[in-house]
């Protein structure tokens, strides 16, 4: 949500050279919402973007022959938006499916359960890759709702894949030097490549802390609107500093004779 996605395009590009076969790579972009990730309309909002763009893809897809499930690399407020469209109850939805996902920079909940999801046939296997480093993903549980650090010290149930790259921050996976060793043989090679029952062998999965808890809401709530709150003001100022300028620029003529 911090940028617009330029890693996406060195993604596909690799893919595209990688393989001797076509592999259709589909990127989508929500734009720079920062602010806009607070409130809850527009996290449903953006949701259903995600959800109606990715039915569509399925559509195309099928049309064209391809039958496998789509893996899915998503990155900060994406990876709550895909968590979130697999746990969603709208109707609509209950027909996506995927094959592997790749977490970075994750804001899930560290209790979000992937296990019932995987059990259910929404997806086969999620790899949570974090860095050690993570600020956005340590704070997002104070400001984002329904949201967690589970990109700073990964998920505390059985359902996900959890290795940590030590000193690695928010976005250091999409750094050039660093994706083209996870897709060149490297751990998204192996995870997205790699038949199911030998994922354990060739993931060194860390230990997490089972003993997280989610912050008291009212003290989330607080901190949520506060900030709500300072950017309002922020914005205010702006406005009225440049509607200021604005008149100051107008007046000028007149007052000047």
């Amino acid at each position: 949500m911090n940028t617009t996605g330029a890693w996406q395009e060195e993604f596909n590009w690799r893919i595209a050279t990688k393989y001797k076969y076509s592999a259709p790579v589909a990127i989508y972009k929500y734009g720079i919402v920062r602010p806009a990730v607070m409130l809850t309309w527009r996290q449903r909002q953006l949701l259903r973007g995600l959800g109606d763009r990715i039915l569509a893809l399925i559509g195309h897809a099928e049309a064209a022959g391809f039958s496998s499930r789509p893996d899915v690399i998503a990155h900060s407020f994406g990876t709550w938006l895909i968590g979130h469209l697999l746990a969603s109850d709208d109707e609509r939805y209950r027909r996506v499916s995927f094959g592997r996902i790749i977490l970075t920079g994750c804001i899930l909940r560290p209790d979000f359960d992937w296990e019932a999801l995987i059990r259910a046939g929404r997806l086969e296997a999620v790899l949570n890759h974090y860095g050690t480093r993570d600020l956005p993903a340590r704070l997002a549980h104070y400001f984002i709702p329904d949201s967690g650090p589970s990109g700073r010290i990964g998920f505390v149930g059985d359902g996900a894949f959890d290795v940590a790259e030590e000193g690695w921050g928010h976005s250091a996976f999409f750094a050039p030097r660093n994706l083209r060793a996870l897709l060149d043989d490297g751990l998204w090679e192996e995870f997205l490549s790699r038949p199911l029952a030998g994922l354990p062998d060739v993931l060194p999965t860390d230990r997490v802390d089972r003993s997280w808890s989610a912050t008291p809401a009212i003290a989330r709530e607080v901190l949520r609107y506060a900030m709500l709150l300072v950017l309002g003001a922020v914005a205010f100022g702006i406005v009225g500093v440049m509607a200021a300028g604005v008149w100051s620029l107008l007046a000028w003529p007149f007052s000047a004779g």
